[in-house]
């Protein structure tokens, strides 16, 4: 954000029951978070003038597929690292895996996966202290971290991906959801994918230039505003 903020406005809201926003009475979809995340914006009067590029990630790529879809008029492009993308069937085990409530335990042993993923990055680079940090954004969403699961596999990218019409840079790194990310780039309109090999986890933290030149590469270039060439990843 420091970076990009050097010659863009960038803005970043908290998604609904995450970072300092309190969590909404039950679990949403993707389409009730990318209306929140528009409704956001139009309070800060950020959609009256221009259109907004979105760059999320992971659960974000989709929010911001979303969005795009409700609102094309507000949208310009889409910068999308790492897109959960799964055929029916895996999505169905993983959301079985996956979406249910965090237990909580006396001795605190309930916490232990936290901070194992939290500090999951450190092995690329990122610091114990922005570990630390990665740990405290989960306590605050605990125990209710898992509700956004509930949208990312009940989601139908399969049906929702052709309708964007906004020029997107997805971007994929050695670590996860790359092949996901490739196999959704045969299902938009309009996509580039560009691969960082010499990333893994912790790419906002330890890869700030790479990620920050491709993005502000793509959203200068006039090729952003023109017909793509539907790629296939070989």
């Amino acid at each position: 954000m420091t970076e990009m903020g050097r010659d863009r406005l960038v803005i970043a809201l908290d998604t609904p029951g995450y970072g300092d926003s309190a969590h909404p009475p039950e679990p949403l979809t993707i389409k009730a978070y990318a209306t929140a995340l528009h409704q956001g914006l139009m309070s800060l009067g950020c959609l009256s003038e221009q259109k907004l590029d979105l760059l999320g990630y992971h659960t974000g790529t989709l929010i911001a597929v979303e969005m795009a879809i409700l609102h094309p008029d507000t949208v310009g492009r889409l910068l999308l690292p790492g897109i959960p993308f799964y055929e029916k069937e895996r999505q169905i085990e993983t959301y079985e895996r996956l979406v249910k409530p965090e237990m909580l335990s006396p001795d605190g042993s309930h916490l232990d996966t936290s901070w194992s993923f939290a500090t999951l990055a450190m092995n690329a680079g990122v610091t114990l202290e922005r570990g630390q940090e990665h740990f405290g954004d989960l306590m605050q969403a605990y125990p209710y971290g898992w509700w956004a699961y509930h949208g990312v596999f009940t989601y139908d990218g399969e049906e929702q991906f052709p309708k964007v019409t906004q020029p997107i840079l997805l971007m994929t790194t050695e670590a996860s959801l790359k092949a996901e990310t490739e196999a959704a780039q045969t299902l938009f309109p309009q996509a580039k994918l560009t691969h960082f090999p010499g990333l893994t986890y912790g790419i906002f933290d330890v890869g700030v230039s790479q990620i920050a030149t491709a993005v502000r590469d793509f959203l200068d270039s006039p090729e952003g505003d023109a017909p793509f060439e539907k790629r296939v990843p070989q």
